[in-house]
């Protein structure tokens, strides 16, 4: 999210992630998992360990806003109710660790998806949106 976002709340083309996003995208991610239960240092350093994977993987499309969806709100909050089911799969509770070569293998389906502004996803908006996508992206995680 470094260089997306902004703590004041005012959106622009270049900062277009409030806070106020950020703390969405938490809660849908812990939201009725053990994860909830985690130190919140914890949660945010799986967060951002999640999110980071999909930069990765992604790198054209994370970084310009204008040409793809990636990192539009909607489709983040896609990745995070995703995230939601993969990650607790993917975490084992008795050490506190994520096992990222688990996830950054499942996540690596994502690349079949058309990002583009102007792809299938052009039309995708809000919370009802965020849940279509989010079915897709577990699909396609879970082959």
């Amino acid at each position: 999210m470094y260089n997306k976002g902004t703590l004041i709340g005012k959106r622009t083309k270049e900062k277009h992630i409030t806070l106020q996003n950020v703390y969405n995208f938490l809660l849908l991610l812990i939201k009725n998992t053990k994860l909830a239960e985690l130190p919140k240092e914890k949660i945010l350093n799986i967060t951002l360990t999640y999110f980071n994977c999909i930069k990765e993987l992604l790198p054209v499309e994370w970084s310009d806003y204008k040409q793809y969806r990636l990192t539009h709100i909607v489709c983040l909050n896609a990745f995070a109710i995703a995230g939601n089911k993969i990650i607790p799969s993917n975490y084992n509770f008795v050490s506190n660790q994520l096992n990222i070569k688990e996830v950054n293998k499942r996540m690596s389906s994502i690349k079949i998806f058309d990002w583009s502004s102007e792809g299938t996803l052009k039309y995708l908006k809000g919370a009802s949106g965020s849940k279509l996508l989010a079915e897709d992206i577990i699909a396609s995680v879970e082959k």
